[in-house]
């Protein structure tokens, strides 16, 4: 992955309407239940270690699927394509689900 590719990646921490639902919300639970954010921002530095691992499973099981060559066939009509990206997409939004109720 090329740098530019990176830059947009990093682009969405500094997105401005995100922090701006977060930051409010993120005070006024800290002077209502201090502990219970505490609990939740814990939970959120571990769900992208899950969510990788995840992407590494994925990878393993399925090695000769590249989806940004299915999305391009996807985007021209391939409909068997279409079909191989839902399946993919499902596997690993399950994948994390398990993942992630196993972390817990």
């Amino acid at each position: 992955m090329n740098f530019e590719k990176w830059m947009q990646r990093a682009a969405a921490l500094v997105d401005g309407s995100a922090w701006l639902l977060m930051v409010p919300c993120l005070l006024v639970w800290y002077f209502f239940d201090p502990l219970g954010m505490q609990v939740v921002v814990l939970w959120l530095t571990h769900l992208p270690v899950v969510v990788g691992v995840t992407i590494i499973l994925s990878r393993i099981v399925f090695p000769d699927i590249k989806l940004s060559e299915l999305i391009a066939d996807v985007r021209g009509g391939n409909v068997a394509a279409a079909v191989v990206v839902a399946g993919l997409l499902v596997f690993v939004g399950l994948l994390v689900l398990t993942a992630a109720g196993w972390a817990k």
